[in-house]
């Protein structure tokens, strides 16, 4: 089990290039059938533009269920329920 501190390995989570950095750290994992803990410790905001480019690319590539590997932890409330809602919403976007 690998973890990555969000912040420090993506430089923000505001811009699509630091989505496709995580993005990347995601996709070996679940090509390697490894679980990652993604530590949003120290992050303030959360943009669409990075959770497109991460999250939706992983799942667009491999299927919801590729996000059975990831585990974000250290989220606040209001992350933790943005980082819900959006992934939620991904049945209805990704095909």
């Amino acid at each position: 089990m690998d973890k990555i501190y969000v912040l420090d390995y993506c430089g923000d989570t505001l811009t699509n290039h630091a989505g496709l950095t995580l993005f990347i750290a995601m996709k070996e994992a679940v090509e390697s059938s490894s679980t990652l803990n993604l530590s949003f410790k120290g992050v303030g905001g959360i943009s669409s533009s990075f959770l497109n480019s991460a999250f939706a690319s992983l799942v667009d590539n491999y299927g919801k269920d590729a996000l059975r590997f990831i585990k974000p932890t250290d989220l606040t409330k209001v992350q933790a329920e943005y980082l819900k809602n959006y992934i939620s919403k991904l049945d209805k976007v990704v095909h």
